[in-house]
């Protein structure tokens, strides 16, 4: 981890946190805060892309809230594979790590997602709340999951290897993807458990974090999976603020246009320049779809207003 990085989580730590190796590829980032714990996952490549102290929206929230807050950090792959890590983790449970807190909630995206689903039978009785998750990428068991051929070697059959064998000890699950992307579908079908909820966010596409993010939808989300009321009628209705979210509108467009929908996609291409007027290309297809002039598509986005959540 670059020097600066390093010594500002140390920082952060503070007497009653710690900033330790947990096995030989990744760190654990420890914050002591209330009796909630959330635990999540980050990847040290995309962590130190972004400038020290501005941290990943699920920090933000455990700090705000004033969670306790943990954090495995992978210096590799970002799947959290490695067997020492695992032990690492194994000791944390035998020293009922864990049972100090009155409720903890595994939370990650991706990689992290499924490192949320396998790592929660670390600490029986919690939750999690995973966006996009993957159940293995054993070949024999998802050979139709070619997105990440690097990891086809990996071991996802020994300790914490099947995801949805792994979350059989969790007092509640809710998964959340975009039906739209295959895959997502395909793996989040294999977490069939009656206590696991799957809520769709379609339009969502492969980066479903990000959007919540943009959407100020992830930290509600976090707090009402800690608190145990995120319900399918709760969500929707933070999913609605979908409809704000300029990036969302885009893909919905572009999906239209790749359907042939020229009425549908004009549509969403109108709320898009509505919300964010400066974007030439958008203006430009627009126009195209509606023939109006520049003048015309100035008074109409005038007109319109931006739904509301």
């Amino acid at each position: 981890m670059p020097a600066p990085w390093l010594q500002h989580l140390r920082d952060l730590a503070g007497e009653d946190g710690f900033l330790e190796p947990a096995g030989q590829d990744n760190l654990a980032l420890y914050l002591a805060g209330g009796t909630d714990l959330l635990v999540c996952f980050a990847d040290l490549t995309s962590l130190c892309q972004r400038s020290i102290g501005d941290y990943p929206m699920a920090w933000r929230t455990a700090r705000q809230s004033g969670w306790s807050l943990l954090v495995l950090i992978s210096e590799t792959n970002g799947w959290f594979r490695e067997a020492s890590l695992w032990e690492w983790l194994d000791a944390r449970a035998d020293e009922a790590f864990f049972e100090n807190y009155d409720r903890v909630l595994f939370y990650g995206s991706g990689p992290g997602a499924h490192a949320a689903c396998a790592f929660s039978a670390a600490a029986p009785g919690s939750c999690v709340l995973a966006l996009s998750p993957v159940a293995t990428l054993d070949p024999e068991l998802a050979g139709w999951d070619n997105r990440w051929p690097e990891m086809r070697r990996s071991d996802f059959r020994s300790r914490y290897g099947y995801g949805p064998d792994m979350l059989c000890a969790a007092a509640a699950a809710t998964l959340i993807f975009d039906p739209e992307v295959p895959e997502d579908a395909m793996h989040s079908a294999l977490y069939h458990k009656d206590f696991v909820q799957r809520l769709k966010m379609p339009g969502a596409g492969r980066s479903p974090e990000r959007l919540l993010a943009d959407c100020a939808i992830l930290e509600p989300l976090l707090q009402a999976a800690m608190s145990d009321r995120l319900t399918p009628a709760y969500f929707a209705r933070l999913w609605r603020q979908r409809r704000n979210s300029s990036a969302w509108l885009q893909s919905r467009a572009a999906r239209a246009a790749g359907s042939e929908q020229p009425c549908r996609e004009a549509l969403m291409l109108a709320q898009a320049l509505a919300l964010d007027p400066d974007q030439p290309r958008l203006q430009r297809r627009y126009a195209l779809l509606t023939g109006r002039s520049g003048e015309e598509m100035a008074e109409a986005r005038s007109r319109w207003k931006a739904p509301q959540s």
